[in-house]
């Protein structure tokens, strides 16, 4: 797969599968390896695009701090690259934020785990995510995307959105609790709401989710 200069940066990114244009946003501090499990059914389904964040994966190194917009110009940036006039897009967590670290559910003690054993496989994946910021390289690229999004407010243009919205949580979510969606959905004319058994990764947890997702992307655009 191809790695670009796009708006001042070496990009990597990949394009595969068939159907409808859509874009993905990955979470925060992932690559896109860290996300097959995503990836893959939605190339089955759509002409999928998705790309490494600044610093992660195999795009270049972080070299200096950049804001929410850059990420914004880098995905529009791939847009171009690609041809894509219009697209579907989907966000998880900090690629939300970019469409428009660890309490990824609160029930996960050991004894959840041990009775869980999605969870548990999750929550080792999530772990050794952590790990690879001891990387220095890596550890600079996360501190950066987290600098970013500290600037992130989009709370006043929220209501400009005219396009059919799917907001989605985890029930369970430490991270982005249900009541930040819940607001997020009362901004935006029209938007769906759905809670999905699970916590930050509930795309992962359950098992209607991803489908679910899936289903809403592929309704015909008016």
């Amino acid at each position: 797969m191809p790695v670009d200069r796009v708006n001042g940066v070496e990009l990597y990114w990949e394009r595969r599968g068939r159907g409808p244009r859509l874009l993905f946003c990955n979470g925060s501090g992932l690559a896109l390896q860290a996300v097959r499990p995503l990836l893959d059914p939605l190339a089955g389904t759509f002409d999928l695009l998705a790309w490494d964040y600044r610093g992660f994966g195999r795009s270049a190194p972080v070299t200096h701090p950049y804001t929410m917009a850059d990420v914004a110009a880098d995905a529009a940036g791939l847009l171009a690259v690609t041809g894509w006039q219009s697209c579907r897009v989907a966000g998880v967590s900090f690629g939300g934020m970019a469409a428009q670290l660890k309490v990824a559910d609160s029930r996960w003690d050991q004894r959840w785990l041990n009775a869980h054993p999605v969870d548990r496989v999750l929550a080792e994946r999530l772990t050794a995510a952590g790990q690879d910021q001891q990387d220095p390289a890596a550890a600079a690229a996360d501190a950066a995307q987290l600098q970013a999004r500290e600037g992130h407010d989009v709370w006043d243009r929220l209501g400009a959105i005219t396009c059919p919205v799917l907001v989605g949580y985890g029930t369970y979510d430490g991270i982005a609790p249900p009541h930040n969606s819940e607001n997020i959905a009362s901004r935006i004319r029209g938007a769906e709401l759905h809670g999905y058994q699970g916590g930050h990764g509930f795309l992962f947890q359950d098992p209607a989710a991803l489908p679910a997702y899936i289903a809403f992307l592929q309704a015909p655009s008016s």
